[in-house]
């Protein structure tokens, strides 16, 4: 490593590795981001955080900017297979702490973006879009860290193992951008249905999430056609 060369080298441009470089921008220190993609992924996957990361993005002189893109979530509310009341998650709406709600809801793409566009502040911070890093023990840093996420290729190639703990089950992730009023719940939603067990997020703005359980048969190719979508939706989709 040259006297001008980076200090740390960030491996994956997340919201992870975006928060990082902001953090370490911030403090002035050399930084290297890789990031193999060249574009942000857009599709939503991340959806919830907490008053802390609120703090972590104020502390990086982004609050303003992300506080536009969050909404507070509104609860949670567990009901059977009829939609029937069970019983809510009171503890999950509390009074703001650390000057922020305890929970929120947003859109990852969104949030990238804002913490991208942090990160163009620090001179001090070189971000390399479309830089895949096949050997970590190459990049000249002093220190690399990983945040490449679930797939770490940078685990593989430190020996780090990943333990499985065995959760074997198959869900439908469905997000939709609603293009017009529907009158869905406004807190979430875990359906207990031993047939069809499902969860149901509002989130920021017109973006709503379903999950849903698949059971042993259903293959993938079959769940993800669009009738087979719009059949599990019907049930939740009301003209406002």
């Amino acid at each position: 490593m040259t006297d001008t060369g980076p200090e740390v080298a960030v491996i994956g441009y997340g919201p992870v590795g975006a928060t990082l470089a902001n953090l370490l921008g911030q403090a002035g220190i050399r930084t290297s981001v890789h990031e193999r993609s060249t574009e942000p992924y857009p599709l939503p996957r991340a959806c919830h955080l907490d008053a802390e990361i609120m703090r972590i993005f104020q502390n990086i002189g982004l609050g303003e900017e992300t506080a536009a893109l969050v909404e507070p979530s509104r609860g949670m509310l567990f009901v059977d297979a009829a939609g029937r009341p069970l019983f809510d998650y009171e503890d999950f709406v509390r009074d703001p702490i650390l000057g922020w709600d305890e929970d929120y809801v947003f859109i990852q793409p969104e949030l990238d973006a804002a913490l991208r566009s942090g990160v163009d502040r620090f001179d001090c911070v070189d971000v390399r879009l479309g830089s895949e890093v096949t050997d970590w023990r190459e990049v000249p840093a002093r220190w690399v860290v990983a945040c490449d996420g679930a797939a770490s290729a940078s685990r593989r190639m430190a020996g780090i193992d990943f333990v499985d703990l065995g959760y074997d089950q198959r869900w439908l992730v469905v997000d939709v951008m609603l293009s017009r009023p529907v009158a869905l719940p406004d807190i979430i939603h875990q359906v207990c249905d031993p047939q069809r067990p499902a969860t149901f997020v509002p989130s920021a703005r017109n973006h709503r999430r379903w999950e849903f359980r698949l059971e042993a048969g259903e293959s993938d190719e079959q769940m993800c056609r669009p009738e087979t979508v719009w059949r599990l939706l019907a049930p939740w989709l009301r003209s406002g």
